[in-house]
């Protein structure tokens, strides 16, 4: 077993792999594409279908992101938004007694790229997203039928529709990808098994005694083996080798160069009998967690010697594949897109966060229990908390005196997003944060600056996509992007260039571009329904996000190098992976008896903010 490496900086796609472009769906009937299934595994043979997905919050259940085979028990591979009662959840497509539910809300996954990995191996399905195991289950599968479908499914007919963009859809003849748990293969007097293997550094696996870690397969490394623990607390070993005693609190080097891990060994220093243990295990810079199955490729996929199909990858036409014989057969409602799901950070060792302006406290920040890194926005995946006040709870226990504070990993590590857990379950609060990174924790770069909140989705007020109720308490993903090099404030005044078609505004469209994001001070029609547009010439990187009204569908439409996305049904409209020349961005109420409001522009997470020339966003509360 080898820790598959993460490919480090921002990657160009590969001329095998396509342009890294996407296909997009509209989820209406027969919007699909489809190929042979001659090019794909069917009965019982083991496979492995990936891609990258962004799915449309405003989705449809039940809806298949792929499926193909017969409409009998087992005889269908496939992966779907499955409806349960209140929520909505992934399922895996056998059909019938093959179907399988997973425990995994989609509403966390949606209006963002992430990639979804579906394995068999002739008696077990699992599911990844974003290289993490979701769940396995024991299937009995012969898999038939004749066509591979993308975007509905074959036994339906083609339809069960998906709503969203597709990239880089792979399939194999082999498993590709194996998720282990790590605390099982751990032995002795057990006191706590799975803090170890976590992803954090925060809680610590121990035995009294000492403990043994035995993987089931053993892990080969090519540079070193780190333990991470506490000042001469710890001894550790690597198979029969000598004993490396912890002289410092943080990470300690066990074994340099390249060899296999059958076994390791930890005790104490100063007394063979008290607790021994470990707070994270680190091989060539990974660490070993729980349900950690792989890091997704951030380049455009290639064919290898287990491919039998490449498609979704070429902006130039959504029947383009590789690895196959013949080409997609295109239904309507599916368009070939240059929006791309890789764009990822350069990795830093060290990451700081800041409340508001980087100075002080505010009283309007989150009361939270913990705040985190991740290189998704995936709440379920594994976090980096950067710093801990108290365990997770609803009773208010926390603090929202976090000021600034600095975090070091102790080696290179990419970011995205920011995440906390709030404890605060009384009302919704929100503050201006800032990250920013440094290699040498001296000179520091921002990466991005965003809201601090304790909403479930900003701005709505804590509901689901059914309207039901959701906890303002609990881990939240922060508003915020990277930065991308062009700044779109020069100094224009944004609010001078819209247009409420056939009304006015009433609540001033000068508050869009007021620098702060919230739910009051918005813009407002005069009339119901109003179609408002801004005009503009913007070099985008990669993502633009409109807010409208908050907890009340919009319709939003962005214009970029002459092509119209479109987003409706929700509150906030984000499009990511799409680059070139923006010159229009419009909202518009989809209800008839509603006015229109706006509350903000994003671009490469630049707030539009009128008449400067910095970064938009307002270090005060919001």
């Amino acid at each position: 077993m080898s820790i598959q490496q993460m490919f480090l900086g921002t990657p160009l796609a590969s001329a095998a792999g396509g342009d890294g472009g996407s296909v997009q769906f509209a989820g209406g009937n027969g919007n699909i594409l489809s190929i042979s299934n001659s090019n794909v595994p069917t009965g019982t043979a083991s496979r492995t279908i990936e891609f990258w997905a962004y799915i449309d919050s405003n989705y449809s259940s039940w809806s298949n992101i792929f499926s193909y085979g017969g409409a009998s028990s087992g005889q269908c591979f496939g992966l779907n938004i499955g409806n349960n009662g209140n929520t909505t959840r992934f399922g895996f497509t056998g059909y019938s007694a093959g179907d399988w539910l997973t425990d995994t809300e989609v509403m966390p996954y949606t209006d963002a790229w992430h990639h979804f990995a579906v394995t068999y191996d002739g008696s077990k399905v699992e599911l990844f997203i974003n290289g993490h195991s979701k769940g396995t289950s024991s299937e009995s599968l012969n898999t038939t039928g004749s066509n591979f479908v993308v975007g509905g499914s074959e036994h339906s007919g083609n339809n069960e529709n998906f709503k969203g963009w597709i990239s880089n859809l792979r399939v194999s003849d082999n498993v590709r990808y194996t998720s282990y748990t790590y605390s099982n293969m751990l032995t002795g007097n057990l006191k706590t098994q799975t803090a170890g293997f976590d992803g954090n550094l925060w809680g610590r696996s121990e035995g009294t005694g000492g403990l043994t870690f035995t993987p089931t397969t053993p892990i080969s490394y090519s540079t070193s083996v780190e333990v991470y623990d506490n000042n001469n607390v710890t001894k550790s070993k690597v198979n029969s080798g000598s004993f490396t005693t912890h002289t410092t609190s943080g990470w300690a080097t066990i074994e340099s160069g390249s060899g296999t891990i059958n076994s390791m060994y930890f005790e104490r220093t100063d007394n063979a009998g008290w607790d021994a243990g470990f707070y994270a295990i680190r091989v060539d810079g990974v660490m070993l967690q729980d349900g950690y199955g792989f890091e997704p490729s951030e380049t455009a996929l290639t064919a290898d010697g287990n491919t039998t199909l490449i498609c979704c990858h070429d902006s130039t036409g959504a029947d383009k594949v590789l690895g196959a014989s013949g080409s997609m057969t295109v239904g309507g409602g599916c368009t070939a897109r240059t929006a791309t799901p890789f764009w990822f950070p350069d990795p830093h060792r060290y990451w700081r966060f800041s409340e508001g302006s980087a100075n002080g406290y505010d009283s309007h920040f989150p009361r939270v229990a913990r705040i985190g890194l991740t290189k998704y926005r995936d709440p379920e995946a594994a976090m980096t908390w950067i710093k801990e006040y108290t365990a997770d709870n609803c009773s208010d226990s926390g603090t929202y005196q976090v000021g600034v504070f600095t975090y070091d990993h102790g080696s290179p590590i990419s970011f995205k997003y920011c995440v906390l857990s709030s404890v605060f379950n009384s009302s919704i609060r929100s503050c201006a944060y800032q990250i920013d990174y440094s290699d040498d924790n001296s000179n520091w770069t921002t990466a991005w600056i965003g809201v601090a909140h304790n909403q479930n989705d900003w701005p709505s007020n804590g509901q689901d996509k059914n309207s039901n109720s959701r906890s303002i308490c609990g881990y939240h993903i922060m508003e915020g992007s990277r930065l991308g090099t062009t700044n779109p404030n020069n100094g224009t005044t944004w609010s001078n260039s819209w247009t409420a078609q056939g009304s006015s505004f009433d609540m001033a469209i000068s508050n869009v571009h007021d620098g702060r994001l919230r739910m009051t001070d918005r813009a407002r029609t005069s009339g119901n329904s109003v179609y408002c547009y801004l005009t503009c010439n913007i070099t985008v990187e990669n993502s633009v996000t409109v807010y409208g009204e908050n907890n009340y569908p919009s319709t939003s439409e962005i214009v970029v190098d002459g092509v119209t996305y479109t987003t409706s049904g929700k509150h906030v409209h984000r499009f990511e992976g799409i680059s070139g020349n923006l010159t229009k961005v419009s909202v518009d109420n989809d209800g008839q008896n509603g006015r229109t409001y706006i509350e903000a522009v994003v671009v490469d997470g630049y707030l539009l903010m009128d008449g400067v020339g910095h970064e938009g966003w307002m270090g005060t509360g919001n």
